[in-house]
């Protein structure tokens, strides 16, 4: 009786297995239990950068279909599992039918059971070639990885973008008064009309430069929305990027390092769990381990230069923009006595604003240095590197 009871609980399953089931929001989604208070976090019109990872994984439409898909495949593998089982019960149950003597009724009965048994274990085998394999958790990782920096890369774009648009609007500003005065001037006689024809032509590129940062901006921003799962018309705030730490530099040990990056990477990882047979084909395996972590040491060897590289630059722009600071200082006491000219004034502005914009330059490549140095120690060698 156990046996007929598992035998139509099988083939209940069998009716229902090809079903697909519901696709998800995502594991760290709605959908998914977050916490209510990090929920609101996410979605309080703010965007930040520490929220790109959970951002990602809640909303990213990539992320999300694929963590779909993957569940729905782990779901027809046990179902492939339970399945078998099943069949087999149900096949023991028809040859305890099976006798010589078989009445027409029991006859029609072992014939439903062995059918059924036989359509169970070819519907287990077809969901078996969809069995996942060891990687998929190592696999959806990175994924989530992949577009975790990508969102990164687009919001340090963004920000970079920004920050230059104040010049940017200045040089135009700047371009336009000595546009003004060249013109002035060639009413008095005092410039050529070649003068004022240069002067036209540089606040056209000005205002070409400002209108397409503009345009630049738009789109990252659009991008960086999109990547984290906003609708297309939604509008927040975008926070600044985090002040980057010059003492992560100093703290970073290149050798120690070396190997974490190796261990966790996921190249490196997939190669060395790969199946060799033979000797002339664990030969094989052999130099290439040994060349990847090779590659994976200059790689880190590049990131650390650059590291170091952008911490020094850092460190001279940020002393450029503090005398600039004080040269816009004097310049601002002399503008209120009435002692400089509008031009001279927005000159000594747009000097101010570039030291600041090149102070704000050499700040983001040191951020971005140090993410990709961090991104490397979990795996995530960025290329070109």
């Amino acid at each position: 009786m156990k046996r007929k009871q598992a035998a139509a609980a099988a083939l209940a399953l069998l009716m229902t297995v090809g079903v697909p089931g519901a696709a998800l929001a995502g594991p760290s989604g709605a959908d998914g239990g977050a916490a209510e208070a990090r929920e609101a976090s996410l979605n309080d019109g703010l965007l930040e950068y520490d929220e790109l990872p959970e951002l990602v994984e809640s909303y990213n439409v990539t992320y999300k279909n694929t963590y779909s898909q993957t569940v729905n495949q782990s779901q027809n593998l046990d179902a492939a599992r339970q399945l078998g089982k099943d069949a087999n019960e149900l096949m023991e149950e028809a040859l305890d039918l099976k006798d010589d003597d078989m009445d027409e009724a029991t006859r029609a009965l072992y014939e439903s059971y062995k059918e059924s048994a036989k359509a169970m274990r070819k519907q287990a085998a077809e969901l078996s070639t969809e069995e996942l394999s060891g990687t998929v958790e190592r696999s959806m990782k990175m994924l989530k990885n992949q577009q975790t920096m990508l969102a990164q890369n687009l919001l340090i774009q963004y920000q970079s973008a920004v920050s230059g648009k104040e010049l940017a609007d200045k040089n135009e500003e700047l371009a336009k008064a000595s546009l003004d005065a060249v013109t002035a001037q060639a009413s008095l006689g005092m410039a050529s009309s070649e003068d004022v024809l240069k002067a036209n032509q540089a606040w056209i590129q000005a205002q070409s430069a400002a209108v397409q940062l503009d345009s630049t901006i738009r789109n990252l921003k659009q991008n960086l929305l999109i990547t984290c799962g906003w609708e297309g018309d939604a509008d927040p705030e975008i926070a600044p990027l985090p002040a980057p730490d010059p003492a992560r530099v100093d703290s970073m040990n290149l050798a120690a390092d070396t190997e974490t990056a190796t261990q966790a990477n996921y190249s490196f990882i997939s190669l060395r769990q790969g199946a060799a047979s033979g000797s002339v084909s664990r030969n094989a395996k052999k130099r290439n381990v040994s060349q990847m972590r090779q590659s994976i040491a200059v790689g880190m060897e590049g990131l650390y230069a650059k590291a170091v590289a952008a911490k020094q630059a850092y460190e001279g722009a940020e002393a450029n923009f503090q005398a600039a600071a004080l040269d816009m200082q004097a310049a601002d006491q002399k503008n209120a006595m009435g002692m400089m000219s509008r031009t001279a004034y927005l000159q000594a502005q747009a000097s101010y604003l570039a030291a600041k914009s090149e102070r704000d330059t050499a700040q983001t490549e040191l951020f971005t240095a140090i993410q990709n140095y961090d991104w490397a120690l979990k795996g995530m060698m960025v290329s070109g590197s």
